[in-house]
């Protein structure tokens, strides 16, 4: 680990790369797994370059110290392949923010800036408020520029001319040893360098080879602890999108019910209005009938009356008739002109009363007929009022019996899914 420590903004970029869609993985610190002394056998790379973050390969993506306040984003790739992909760190966020991919970078290069994370775009504009961002492919062709003087330092770093290179040069015993023994001459001489250098180069290939190795396992290990993390992570989301949709459909039934319960009350409110209405108005036809009713009956009474009168008259006239007929009746033909009218009017006043009599039947049956059609509508208001409500009680009824099914089989359904849980 290097002496230089996580800055805030390192550890905010790592929660953005916490569920990455591209291959890199954030370190806790720099130089905390792979650092740029393992990639150069030199340790002094350690204090130029400052590994932040890797790909799924165990390849190195680090700020490199080229100066004060000067610090570009490179790659150093686990198979030996190097890039420069920013000027700076804010330019390499933002074509973090903008999908691009490390390791496709430093194999492909940047052509197009991408598909824009909005949150994060956002989120780098405010880090670095005073910097004038060109564009992730932009910035990319920009940074090419320092390209040549990265792999020259580099080359340097390797080669063991740059820092303390004793990691790279240290000597191996038989150096150490020709170095003590006196130099010896001719063929023997040439045989014994010969040898030594065959036994180093072997010995700096096996230690090559075992390093690589290790590398290697290494890094398929933090891949597989990648990949499971990832799909660990995926796992969490479905099952939390699952208990979100469950909660919605609950809602949505919750809220389907309840807007049923609203209908039902509103109709049933509706019925029994329409009910009350209804018998309102028989009750109106009723009264209306019974008025009609007694109106007919005083007519009749009338009538009755004024028969009763023409009636008594017609008596009395015929009493004066039968009076004077029980008189004189001397002159004959003065007799006999007499009875004539009198028997006239005698006979008008009983066809006068037959007739009353006969209007007065009539107007007793029409009023008689008005009562029962009264009545009789009265009943199939009543009778239609009373099946109405009988209807809605039923239909009501059936609703609630629903209703409480319904309940029953989700109580039942919720055991059941409670029962498979605890056995799973």
């Amino acid at each position: 680990m290097s002496g230089r420590a996580f800055e805030p903004l390192m550890h905010e970029l790592a929660e953005w790369m916490s569920a990455p869609s591209v291959d890199f993985e954030m370190y806790g610190d720099y130089n905390e797994q792979y650092r740029p002394a393992d990639w150069t056998r030199n340790p002094a790379s350690d204090e130029v370059f400052f590994t932040f973050g890797m790909d799924g390969s165990g390849g190195q993506v680090a700020l490199w110290r080229r100066g004060e306040g000067d610090e570009p984003v490179v790659m150093l790739g686990s198979e030996g392949e190097v890039a420069v992909f920013a000027r700076d760190l804010a330019g390499f966020l933002d074509q973090l923010a903008h999908g691009a991919d490390p390791r496709a970078m430093l194999y492909d290069g940047l052509e197009g800036d991408g598909a824009a994370d909005e949150a994060m775009v956002a989120w780098v504009r405010e880090r670095f408020p005073g910097r004038d961002f060109v564009g992730p492919a932009a910035e990319y062709a920009a940074a090419q520029a320092m390209k040549p003087e990265f792999e020259a330092l580099l080359a340097a770093h390797v080669g063991g001319s740059v820092g303390d290179a004793s990691a790279a040069t240290a000597p191996s015993v038989e150096e150490k040893a020709a170095k003590k023994a006196k130099p010896a001459k001719g063929k023997k001489a040439g045989k014994a360098e010969k040898k030594a250098e065959g036994k180093k180069g072997k010995k700096a290939e096996k230690a090559g080879k075992k390093a690589e190795g290790k590398k290697g396992k290494k890094a398929e290990g933090k891949k597989a602890e990648k990949a499971e993390k990832k799909a660990e992570k995926k796992a969490e989301k479905k099952a939390e999108k699952g208990k979100k949709a469950e909660k919605e459909k609950k809602a949505e039934k919750e809220k389907k019910a309840e807007k049923e319960k609203k209908a039902e009350k509103a109709e049933k409110a509706e019925k029994a209005e329409k009910a009350e209405k209804a018998e309102v108005k028989a009750v109106k036809k009723a009264k209306k009938a019974a008025k009609a009713e007694a109106k007919v009956a005083k007519a009749a009474e009338k009538v009755a009356k004024k028969v009763a009168k023409k009636a008594a008259k017609a008596e009395k006239a015929e009493a004066r008739a039968a009076k004077a007929a029980g008189g004189k009746t001397s002159k004959a033909a003065e007799g006999v002109e007499a009875k004539a009218p009198k028997k006239a009017s005698s006979e008008k006043a009983k066809a006068g009363a037959k007739k009353a009599a006969k209007s007065l039947k009539k107007a007793a049956r029409k009023a008689a007929k008005a009562t029962e059609k009264s009545a009789a509508k009265k009943s199939a208001a009543k009778k239609s009022a009373a099946k109405k409500k009988s209807a809605a009680k039923k239909k009501s009824a059936a609703k609630k019996k629903s209703a409480a099914k319904k309940k029953s089989a989700k109580k039942k359904s919720a055991k059941k899914k409670s029962a498979k849980k605890s056995a799973s």
